[in-house]
């Protein structure tokens, strides 16, 4: 009766649905591999949009499994989500403002977005290693950043190699991934732009030092510090112009993060140059009291704070970082 209710239900009848939805719940308590197969089955299923509601409950169900058959229907269903979410934004784009095509290409949009949620959700139940390179590509192909970061960081710190390549550039598949996607370079809002006039952004390191930081793990600081070294561009633009941080913020959240003295010499002497941007000073400051071990600056840090011509958020997180080592003394 349950794998009845939920291959089988009629989608033009309210009560089936529920009815499906109910069984998919039941199979995904049962925990046995009859219940698990069914689930597999269903998720492979073509849904119509009055169904949304049956495979988002197929999908919570599995992700209550644990093993390669449920880990790889959950990975695929994440592949095809997000392919069903670039056809929709293309359509979206391409669409006149405010038209009923591009109005039916945002709700699409968002009812991928939901299937894609519940998808990531249950991975990251899963805890697996093997579910590693779809999330990397989810983390720029769905607005779902939050979610993917949870699943990898339950991924473990098989997760953390994997992160880093893809932070330092050299993960090729992600490369082309976001080149594709035209999210780097940025090619207009509407990707309009010809080649020769698109703009580099830092979204794919940013990101990936984002969730580096979360997995809290000192030995990925000197990466970390050495992209402090690079120059500072922004993670996206709109209307041409930059939309949001560069990838320095990302760097200095997780060296924030991670609380370790390496570096701190190099933190130091950011806020302590009076050639860098105001922006860099003030992140270098603020992270300062998190990575020093010491007093070392404090009177400098006192005198910015005191400085009545200094940039005003370098004068308050110069403030507060000299209370935080004051204290600590």
């Amino acid at each position: 009766f349950l794998s009845e209710a939920v291959l089988d239900f009629d989608e033009t009848n309210d009560r089936s649905l529920d009815s499906a939805v109910k069984a998919a719940d039941a199979l995904g308590d049962a925990k046995i591999d009859e219940a698990r197969d069914v689930l597999v089955e269903a998720l492979a299923k073509k849904y119509p949009a009055a169904a949304q509601k049956v495979r988002l409950a197929v999908t919570i169900a599995l992700g209550k499994y644990n093993d390669g058959a449920s880990r790889t229907a959950l990975t695929n269903v994440l592949k095809q989500l997000m392919a069903d979410y670039e056809t929709a934004n293309g359509e979206f784009l391409k669409a006149k403002d405010k038209s009923k095509e591009q109005r039916g290409a945002a709700a699409r949009q968002q009812d991928i977005a939901i299937q894609a949620a519940a998808a990531l959700n249950a991975l990251a139940e899963m805890r697996s290693a093997e579910a590693i390179p779809v999330l990397i590509e989810a983390a720029y192909s769905l607005p779902l950043f939050d979610q993917v970061r949870r699943a990898l960081v339950a991924s473990g710190p098989s997760a953390i190699p994997a992160l880093t390549k893809v932070m330092k550039g050299e993960d090729q598949a992600i490369n082309a991934v976001v080149k594709a996607k035209k999210i780097d370079p940025w090619c207009g809002d509407k990707n309009e732009l010809p080649a020769d006039k698109c703009k580099p952004t830092s979204i794919r390191a940013y990101n990936a030092a984002l969730i580096l930081g979360d997995m809290r793990d000192p030995n990925t600081i000197g990466d970390l510090l050495a992209g402090l070294k690079t120059e500072g561009v922004p993670i996206a633009f709109a209307g041409g112009m930059p939309n949001g941080p560069t990838q320095h913020s990302a760097y200095f959240s997780s060296l924030r993060k991670i609380g370790a003295a390496q570096g701190a010499d190099q933190i130091r002497a950011i806020w302590m140059d009076t050639k860098a941007s105001p922006d860099m000073r003030t992140q270098a400051a603020a992270t300062y009291a998190f990575v020093a071990r010491d007093t070392t600056g404090l009177k400098e840090l006192g005198d910015i704070a005191q400085d009545n011509g200094a940039d005003e958020g370098l004068r308050t997180e110069a403030g507060a970082a000299f209370s935080r080592l004051a204290r600590s003394e």
